[in-house]
């Protein structure tokens, strides 16, 4: 086992190439340049980096994510994407405390999670949304429908899986929650105007 967790975390540089994680790290590292969404920039970077690239590299998320991967760059992409999967372990115990007295039935889940073992390999971020939208849950049923909008609002990551989430919330009357739902994706649209720039949306489309 112990041979299994070295393994693990002390890859060489050059064993993450193809997986998601050093696009999110590049583009951190590009915030606030025009070259954000150039996908041979990234891969330059990448190539510099981690001593290779792939031809699907591109940075496909709005600036404010870029912002909040920007800490994981201070420390070497290697070192980086470890912590990066410790967090992602803990968002996934996270979401199986939740179910209390019935969390072995959630990590049993989660132990047969196919997407949840490729989130982990690849170095995606399903394991943070996961959370979200359990304590979104959570606060839901505890009586905090706004909060539990806020928590929804981090889906924005991800938005072509909830897309339909809004719809949800409005055809449950859910006001309060399609309201904070409302008021942190527009906390998110205006960070990633702050430290992307104005001009960011047309050079996402592009």
């Amino acid at each position: 086992r112990s041979m299994h967790i070295r393994v693990f975390l002390d890859r060489p540089a050059n064993a993450i190439c193809g997986t998601d994680f050093p696009i999110f790290y590049s583009g951190a590292k590009l915030l606030g340049t025009p070259d954000l969404y150039s996908p041979v920039v990234v891969r330059r970077m990448q190539q510099q980096q981690i001593g290779c690239g792939s031809d699907a590299t591109a940075f496909i998320r709005f600036p404010y994510f870029a912002a909040l991967i920007w800490p994981f760059t201070l420390l070497p992409v290697g070192a980086a994407f470890v912590l990066w999967r410790t967090l992602s372990i803990g968002a996934e115990l996270g979401f199986v405390a939740f179910f209390r007295a019935h969390w072995k039935w959630a990590l049993l889940a989660c132990v047969w999670s196919w997407p949840l073992t490729w989130d982990l390999d690849n170095g995606q971020d399903a394991s943070f949304l996961l959370l979200a939208l359990m304590a979104g849950a959570f606060l839901l049923q505890r009586g905090r429908p706004f909060a539990a909008g806020l928590c929804f609002a981090w889906c924005a990551a991800k938005p072509h899986l909830v897309v339909l989430l809004p719809l949800l919330l409005i055809a449950q009357n859910l006001r309060r929650t399609a309201a904070g739902l409302a008021t942190g994706g527009a906390a998110l649209l205006a960070l990633s105007f702050a430290v992307g720039g104005k001009d960011w949306p047309a050079q996402f489309l592009h």
